[in-house]
């Protein structure tokens, strides 16, 4: 990871380069400069008409359609066959453990802003917290599952059967693969 300092000079030209084509393309405008002391200038923007139903279209479509996102644990997931079903059952109850730190501290952070903002404004973290207690549960499951000996495999012969379907599909040609 690259040291701070020049992440955020990058971080800092990535929005430069945001805004120069927002701007070009009609989305947003100037609404003024300003400099307060030694500072450099600061140029704010507004949304056009054009940039507001762009972002109201995109809105409707994040809320209204599920999308297919594709998360670091759900190809693990894919690839968990390749360990011993123990060592799996030990990194997904150390996720479950984590992630209920996240949970409680969701929850005092939830707590302490509650009664400050209306409902509307905590659907994210609603959702969020869902989100999070419902892999939290799948995860226990599966641990249990797999200490139970109800999801077991052997990561020799899935690597075996996985090199022999290769093997067959090599020799009946390249459309089968």
């Amino acid at each position: 990871m690259p040291p701070p300092a020049r992440r955020r000079r990058r971080e800092g030209a990535a929005i430069y380069r945001l805004v120069e084509r927002l701007d070009g393309a009609g989305l947003i405008e100037p609404l003024g400069t300003t400099r307060e002391g030694k500072r450099p200038e600061r140029t704010v923007y507004r949304l056009t008409d054009a940039g507001r139903e762009l972002s109201d279209e995109w809105l409707r479509e994040m809320l209204g359609m599920p999308a297919r996102e594709y998360p670091s644990f759900p190809a693990a997931l894919s690839m968990a066959g390749v360990l011993p079903p123990d060592a799996v059952a030990q990194e997904l109850k150390r996720r479950a453990i984590a992630m209920e730190g996240n949970l409680a501290r969701m929850d005092v952070e939830l707590r302490s802003v509650q009664d400050l903002l209306a409902r509307v404004h905590l659907l994210e973290v609603e959702h969020a917290r869902a989100v999070l207690r419902a892999e939290v549960n799948w995860l226990q499951a599966i641990v249990t599952d797999i200490r139970s000996g109800r999801l077991t495999w052997d990561p020799s012969q899935l690597v075996a059967s996985e090199a022999e379907r290769r093997e067959r599909t090599a020799d009946a040609g390249p459309d089968l693969e």
